[in-house]
């Protein structure tokens, strides 16, 4: 549906086996809605409206088949929508971008393993995002091209003399004032084939 939030009324956009709306951002070069929806045939993938019954439809299959590629994280950035999708389990995640149309929906980068892409910012010209799972994820950050498209490696917590430390895991992003702030836990592990304790740490990122 497309409701009307000054006087209430609702209008229906599609209908016949679409199951569901997930997350959803707005291009703002094309003023597409772009959305996760899922039917029978093809399983949960990205779909695009401009408002209207006839302009809301897939947007592109990633995944052929029922399984769908799950596609996540949407956010505009740069005039564009971008998210998170898998085309199959040997490629694993990737990052897309579009405006709303087939013809204008890209790959930016492979990020690999699965998950989905969890939240993102605008943060110093860069998007600015959380990939993989909840209690594994890592922070990346994007200007819209692949050579521009990295782990974030400087979030690490400090080093321990007794133990070997994996780098923070992020769960959740702020943005304020001029600083991104990340929280996440920290993994240390005395024995590589056992997990001892999970730390929680906030972090701050300046521009």
């Amino acid at each position: 549906y497309r409701v009307d939030v000054v006087t209430g009324a609702a209008t229906l956009l599609r209908t016949g086996g679409v199951r569901g709306l997930d997350a959803a951002a707005v291009c703002e070069r094309t003023g597409r809605v772009v959305f996760a929806a899922s039917n029978a045939a093809g399983g949960t993938e990205s779909w695009t409206s401009d408002g209207t019954a006839a302009g809301t439809r897939p947007l592109m299959d990633v995944a052929p088949g029922a399984a769908g590629s799950t596609p996540s994280g949407f956010a505009e950035f740069g005039g564009e929508v971008y998210f998170g999708a898998i085309p199959d389990a040997g490629t694993g995640l990737v990052l897309y971008k579009t405006d709303g149309t087939e013809a204008g929906t890209t790959r930016v980068q492979t990020l690999g393993g699965g998950g989905e892409v969890i939240q993102s910012v605008k943060f110093a010209g860069q998007l600015v995002f959380v990939a993989g799972y909840a209690f594994s994820g890592r922070l990346w950050s994007t200007d819209g091209t692949s050579e521009g498209t990295r782990v974030v490696s400087t979030v690490q917590p400090s080093g321990h003399w007794d133990i070997a430390v994996v780098p923070l895991r992020p769960r959740r992003l702020l943005v304020d004032g001029g600083r991104l702030y990340v929280s996440g836990s920290e993994e240390y592990i005395g024995d590589p084939d056992v997990l001892e304790n999970t730390a929680s740490q906030v972090w701050r990122l300046d521009e």
